[in-house]
């Protein structure tokens, strides 16, 4: 035995061995070296912060089903390393079961592919050039058919027309689709930001995008949280955002009735890391066991037929890219719930990026007529996903040539445009649209760019831009730079915070943990504050002036919690303080005083309540 071990521990690939709960039991230093960690470590904790495949071990031991993936490990360093990895669970005479992981370094044989492909890359060209030629006029197509929904059409003639609707949508879906796992496949690595961001809101906005096209086809598309409160990691919201608009979007595609239900739980969690499931779960057609086998071969031929095609692999090579894992149940007639777990590190803290949630009213910003100019497919879906979910029209600029020959054109209610286009970049047309005459000039004309371009806003101004706004943005960030540059900025306020003189929160609903997200509770929360606070806080001054200093602190200690739970902190702290002299009987000449201004801050908080609910009745 001992010498067994001795010969794992000198082999140079990369070897472990995990129990049934996903422990190391023995591993080689082959193995920590790639993980960066002593090997006297790994085998005295039994874990490593860098296991991405700690879920995927977990389900070949359940299924007892061998696998073989090629795994890609980046090194301090900055070098690479394939692996070929081969995973299987054996049974011991006890009943025990281990997962046996050896992998062979492929890396050679990887490279040698990659360099060979001078012949395959100008059919690959000739593909991309012509999804291009294609998308073009199909998108033309759709945008047309929209601003045709928009006039008088019989019954009929609706009909009709949403069903060119959902015929080009797929059209230009597959497009799209087509050209990212293109690239995808021909890339080394997918490339992946690192900030901090909240999966709970990238669901929301989400499936907040997709609700309108869901809508429209007669299937109701909700979210369900299953947690305690609202998460920070580290990690790529906009590929998260990617991957849950395909698998919506798919699902859409194939449920023709009922209900489309979006989900998200925490799994595995530790101080540092923290293993997420998020569910799309439909009432569509579902799959039988033959087609569902195929789903995800490379040899299968994608989109073919009435697969769900390139979609799925897209969402397969991204999820994996960050150590993730995606599966799913089918029954036919019945419908299908795909899952997927992404590892991400927790975050203590929001970036500046990070706002409070606001009430997006689509009626804020229907009607516009923007230009999006944008190279970028997956940035176009997820831009115009949002836009559409507002009500805008939205017309779209592959280039820089074509956004200058759109914007030379027609006049826009507002342009975004972003910095890094092909054959003009959008400095270059903004130049230009600032410079020469044309129905543009004075446009608001707003700088897309990714957030590795860490350039001042006055220096976007400088350029001819009116403002900016980096990639990943948040949507409420979007909503509301729109917004306030078409003056449709009509009493931006949040629903989760409200703003205070200069940049204090007037109140703060994230305290009520996952029940912030529920907006029907927080309606009934506003309403009762509503019906009850103000009669409460006249009592309270009533019993002042009666000098029944017992009822005061009785009632300023009720009433206490009630700002507190919204984190006012102001009138929380004064009515602790009336509390207090009331039980003391002293400085009795300041209680008034005091309750004067937490009725002030109430007055703000009532009319900012009515506010939001008067928004949503009409």
């Amino acid at each position: 035995m001992i010498f067994f071990r001795q010969l794992i521990d000198v082999n140079p690939f990369p070897i472990y061995l995990k129990n049934e709960q996903g422990k190391f039991v023995f591993a080689n230093k082959a193995y920590a070296d790639v993980q960066a960690i002593e090997l006297d470590e790994l085998i005295t904790t039994g874990y490593c912060e860098s296991d991405f495949s700690y879920e995927r071990d977990l389900e070949v031991i359940r299924s007892g089903v061998p696998v073989t993936i090629q795994e890609f490990y980046k090194s301090d360093t900055g070098g690479f390393k394939w692996y070929n990895t081969v995973k299987m669970a054996y049974q011991q005479t006890d009943g025990s079961v281990y997962l046996l992981s050896i992998s062979s370094d492929i890396t050679d044989f990887k490279e040698k592919i990659l360099n060979d492909s001078d012949l395959s890359e100008e059919k690959e060209q000739i593909f991309v050039d012509l999804c291009r030629e294609i998308r073009t006029p199909v998108y033309s197509i759709i945008e047309l058919a929209k601003q045709i929904r928009h006039t008088n059409l019989s019954k009929y003639q609706e009909e009709k027309l949403n069903s060119v609707l959902t015929v080009t949508d797929n059209i230009l879906a597959t497009l799209n689709q087509a050209l990212e796992y293109n690239e995808l496949e021909k890339s080394n690595e997918v490339e992946l930001e690192f900030i901090s961001f909240s999966p709970v809101t990238i669901l929301r906005d989400t499936v907040n995008a997709l609700i309108s096209k869901a809508k429209e086809q007669g299937i109701r598309l909700e979210f369900r949280l299953n947690h305690t409160k609202e998460l920070l990691v580290q990690g790529d919201p906009f590929r998260l955002s990617q991957i849950l608009l395909i698998l919506i979007n798919n699902a859409i595609k194939y449920t023709y009735e009922g209900n489309i239900t979006v989900s998200l739980k925490t799994k595995e969690k530790s101080e540092s890391s923290v293993y997420i499931e998020f569910c799309v779960e439909d009432t569509g057609i579902g799959m039988n066991e033959e087609k569902a086998a195929t789903l995800f071969l490379q040899e299968e031929p994608p989109n073919t037929g009435d697969s769900p095609g390139f979609g799925l692999k897209i969402c397969k090579r991204l999820i994996e890219s960050q150590g993730g894992m995606l599966w799913f149940d089918s029954v036919p007639g019945l419908g299908s719930r795909f899952y997927f777990t992404i590892p991400y590190i927790t975050s203590n803290q929001y970036t500046e990026k990070h706002q409070p949630e606001a009430v997006l009213s689509q009626n804020d910003l229907k009607g516009l007529n923007l230009l999006l100019a944008e190279d970028n497919h997956v940035n176009q879906l997820i831009a115009i996903s949002h836009l559409e979910a507002w009500d805008v029209l939205v017309e779209l600029a592959f280039d820089g040539e074509e956004a200058l020959k759109k914007a030379t054109d027609k006049k826009y209610d507002l342009i975004l445009m972003d910095i890094q286009l092909p054959k003009m970049d959008g400095i270059e047309v903004t130049n230009y649209l600032r410079s020469e005459p044309n129905p543009n000039q004075e446009t608001p004309i707003i700088a897309f760019t990714a957030n590795t371009i860490q350039q001042e806003p006055e220096k976007f101004r400088s350029l001819g831009f009116n403002y900016s706004i980096f990639k990943p943005y948040q949507t409420n960030d979007l909503h509301k730079i729109i917004a306030d540059n078409t003056g449709r900025n009509r009493a931006y306020t949040s629903i989760a915070t409200a703003s205070h003189g200069k940049g204090n929160k007037l109140y703060d609903f994230s305290g009520l943990g996952s029940l912030a997200d529920d907006f029907q509770f927080i309606q009934k929360m506003q309403r009762l504050f509503i019906e009850t606070v103000p009669d409460q806080l006249s009592e309270i001054r009533a019993a002042i002036k009666q000098e029944k200093w017992d009822a005061v602190a009785q009632m300023a200690h009720r009433l206490k919690s009630t700002y507190s739970n919204i984190k006012v902190k102001e009138a929380t702290e004064n009515l602790k303080n009336i509390e207090r002299f009331a039980n003391a009987r002293s400085s009795t000449d300041k209680i008034e005083n005091l309750l004067f201004k937490v009725m002030d801050v109430t007055d703000q908080i009532l009319n900012a309540f009515l506010l939001e609910l008067t928004k949503e009745e009409y």
